[in-house]
């Protein structure tokens, strides 16, 4: 038998877990803009990746988002669109 080595392929897309970047999120009044809480615990975060989180303050560690809104197939029931401030 021969043995054949084997080459990466990067051709290929790449599979595995994938980060969720719910887009109906980023301007939501629930998601998290300074901080999240992981149990007891606070961790920091910025008003920028705050969305990107797959929990809220609807949806609080260990919850997370529904799948649709995590998958952006579907909205969220609680969304709020925040509002814009006045400069």
């Amino acid at each position: 038998m021969s043995k054949e080595q084997h080459s990466p392929n990067f051709e290929q897309p790449i599979t595995g877990v994938t980060w969720f970047k719910p887009e109906q999120c980023r301007d939501c009044v629930f998601r998290y803009k300074d901080y999240f809480r992981m149990g007891d615990k606070k961790i920091p975060c910025s008003e920028e990746d705050g969305w990107k989180k797959s929990s809220c303050e609807i949806f609080p560690y260990p919850q997370s988002k529904p799948p649709e809104v995590e998958h952006n197939t579907g909205e969220c029931e609680y969304y709020e669109k925040e509002k814009q401030r006045k400069k």
